[in-house]
């Protein structure tokens, strides 16, 4: 059967806009939680995508970039999207650290995030403003106050 003029049936394609992607790579589950929160998306013109984790017990810098890297090649990553490593500060080197840098420095889309001491300060300071949360223990009991078990 011919394709009718005028067909008002039709389906028309490649008229709708994309919505960007922000593409987030973390060393833990804590932050992709954190990023999963509805308070967080709602207010947010991207749609936040983790990749999958190859190797999850590797949490070094270097690894969750490689990790990255190869997602970021093997899925579908836009002129319109970002890429986000996040990570803590821990106890890492600064060649650890400086090859994050590297990344980010060769393509304007591609940012990093270091939090110290640790992530789940920014979890705490939706409670409290969270002074004196200058270590990790410090954030561990903090966030065992407000958030027990």
């Amino acid at each position: 059967m011919g394709k009718r003029k005028n067909d008002s049936l039709g389906r028309r394609t490649g008229t709708r806009k994309h919505n960007p992607v922000c593409w987030i790579s973390s060393e833990g589950q804590t932050e992709k939680d954190y990023f999963a929160l509805d308070a967080i998306r709602k207010h947010s013109r991207f749609s936040v995508k983790h990749p999958q984790d190859i190797h999850p017990d590797r949490r070094n810098p270097r690894a969750v970039l490689k990790r990255f890297q190869k997602a970021l090649r093997n899925e579908d990553f836009r002129a319109i999207d970002e890429a986000w490593i996040v990570v803590d500060v821990d106890e890492w080197d600064s060649d650890e650290l400086g090859s994050l840098f590297t990344w980010a420095s060769q393509d304007n889309r591609c940012h990093v995030a270091i939090s110290n001491p640790k992530f789940e300060l920014y979890l705490v300071m939706h409670f409290e403003k969270g002074n004196g949360c200058t270590t990790a223990p410090k954030v561990d009991a903090a966030i065992r106050r407000r958030m027990p078990g």
